[in-house]
């Protein structure tokens, strides 16, 4: 814990039969918060939020609601600091933090960098990268039919990482269409790339028949059928400062009380990159092209992961003039929803994707 520094506090949740508890450590010092008497409440709320979120309805209400229970308690102990790392539990784990709402109708984005880790045990095992350079990427892929699944096509990843290659220093290995394979990613030598970005889509445990693990879709071969599962993540090897999971709920998975989300997010931290960007709900494909796009250009720049992301966010955040297209997902459903005239202002848009690690 040593490594937070005195600009950062962890936060970890913890749902207990007796409630749900945050432990807060700052400067040097644990300190242990009760949040509240019911555990049914908080993931109640919880799944208010992200749903309406998700919805592209106005939040606010909820968003308030989560602030005065889930920061308000130990805000006190927050006071000086630039930077959090949250751990959820539970439902938890479903929540955009960054989009929280105070009483000055400031959002937590605006106040602190936010980072996130599945469980705090993971925080002894993070590495720290700096040799690693350029961008390995893969975008596009030609899928394969799944059962009674036929994944579409995805042009818009391929803008995404022609662009992201002209902003990012160093050799570059891209591949798109069919070359963007999963015998392809597990053959080559990824630990001498700095930024690995897989923009294409991504699919819960149980999404489609026969296939257990949350995982990635990529383009098949004979030698493999196109989705890289949990477990195939895991085996990767790594040196990345960043891992970009640039497709649907790539954050999510199986909750495990005290161990958070088996998600493929986990399987990246754990196959040796130091952060993962990954999303929380079925994201917008033009959306999360400007998105990543601005992100990068940020990180060309020097701007550390964190910083980088927040600063993209609060551009998004503030830009309530734009009117997006009518949403394209990156993942094989996309929820059903009343039109709404959002701008890229609303969380939906801009919170989805959190930073795991670093």
């Amino acid at each position: 814990l040593k490594s937070l520094g005195s600009e950062a506090a962890l936060v970890s949740f913890h749902e207990l039969d007796s409630g749900v508890v945050a432990l807060v450590v700052a400067d040097g010092r644990v300190q242990s918060t009760r949040i509240a008497a019911s555990v049914r409440a908080i993931d109640t709320l919880a799944v208010e939020l992200s749903t309406t979120i998700r919805q592209r309805r106005n939040a606010d209400k909820p968003l308030r609601a989560a602030y005065s229970a889930l920061i308000e308690p130990f805000q006190a102990s927050l006071v000086g600091k630039k930077a959090l790392l949250l751990v959820p539990d539970g439902e938890l784990g479903t929540v955009p933090f960054e989009a929280l709402l105070d009483t000055k109708g400031q959002r937590l984005i605006e106040q602190y960098e936010v980072r996130y880790l599945p469980a705090i045990a993971l925080l002894a095992e993070q590495p720290s990268r700096g040799k690693a350079a350029g961008l390995f990427a893969m975008a596009d892929p030609v899928y394969a039919r799944l059962g009674s699944l036929q994944p579409a096509r995805l042009p818009d990843t391929k803008e995404e990482v022609e662009e992201i290659e002209k902003a990012v220093k160093g050799a570059s290995s891209v591949w798109l269409g069919t070359d963007a394979s999963e015998t392809k990613l597990k053959s080559l030598d990824l630990k001498k790339f700095g930024y690995v970005h897989l923009a294409t889509h991504g699919v819960l445990a149980g999404e489609v028949a026969g296939y257990l693990e949350p995982g990635l879709l990529l383009s098949k071969t004979a030698a493999d059928d196109g989705v890289l599962t949990m477990t195939e993540a895991q085996q990767l090897k790594l040196s990345a400062k960043l891992a970009v999971l640039s497709a649907c709920d790539t954050g999510r998975g199986e909750r495990i009380v005290g161990e958070g989300a088996l998600s493929i997010s986990r399987a990246f931290l754990l196959a040796g990159a130091e952060a993962v960007l990954v999303s929380l709900w079925p994201v917008d494909s033009v959306a999360t092209k400007e998105l990543m796009v601005a992100l990068y250009a940020e990180l060309a720049a020097g701007t550390p992961p964190a910083q980088a992301l927040q600063r993209v966010k609060l551009k998004m955040l503030k830009d309530d003039a734009s009117a997006p297209p009518p949403p394209e997902p990156r993942g094989l459903v996309l929820e059903s929803v009343k039109p709404q005239p959002a701008s890229y202002g609303h969380p939906f848009y801009w919170s989805a994707f959190v930073l795991v690690g670093g």
